[in-house]
């Protein structure tokens, strides 16, 4: 069976250096244990680049990762629970530009990013308990009542690694998060008279 732990969009609209936004998310996925440091290791299953006549330039880039899901107590990763993240981008209207920053210039991309995120929790994967002539009449009642805080505390913590590369990602536009521990001060501003 398969659960959706977390489904969400990320925008943005203005300018950034795609070259690095693209090295620096693959180096978040092989930092987090979601694929190796090898190139061959690398789940990128789509990567389409098409120049536009209006000199614009437009990508589509998916990414698949899996890995086996964390141990409850820390212990070995589970066999029967497996995370699935599934990372899309669509670059539009994608075109180099110089701009002036404090006096200096810089290269950088104009243009909209989305990035589409759905993380999924797959049990049974590999399907032993399905394929298996006595527990397969047994597996709903196995997910839905002798594992059930297991199965939990994984799509917890599915939901809690997609939602950190959310945050990661807002960080790096410098978005305002909603995350208390990033440091960036208060997500609404303080109301008042500042103090001297």
């Amino acid at each position: 069976m398969g659960y959706i732990a977390a489904d969400y969009r990320v925008k943005h609209r203005d300018y950034f250096h795609m070259k690095k936004f693209y090295k620096a998310c693959s180096e978040y996925f092989m930092e987090n244990g979601w694929c190796g440091r090898s190139h061959s290791d690398f789940p990128e299953t789509k990567y389409l680049h098409r120049f536009l006549s209006n000199n614009t330039q437009e990508l589509w880039i998916w990414w698949r990762f899996d890995k086996a899901g964390d141990g409850v107590t820390g212990g070995s990763p589970s066999t029967y629970f497996r995370y699935f993240l599934d990372v899309n981008f669509h670059v539009l209207y994608l075109k180099q530009v110089d701009y002036l920053y404090r006096g200096k210039k810089f290269k950088a991309n104009l243009g909209e990013v989305e990035i589409k995120v759905v993380a999924r929790l797959v049990t049974d994967y590999g399907d032993h308990w399905k394929n298996h002539w006595f527990l397969k009449h047994f597996e709903q009642v196995f997910e839905k009542r002798i594992i059930r805080g297991e199965l939990q505390f994984h799509r917890v913590n599915l939901t809690k690694e997609a939602y950190k590369f959310q945050d990661w990602m807002k960080r790096f536009f410098n978005y305002p998060t909603a995350d208390p521990y990033s440091g960036q001060g208060d997500f609404h501003p303080q109301l008042g008279i500042d103090e001297y």
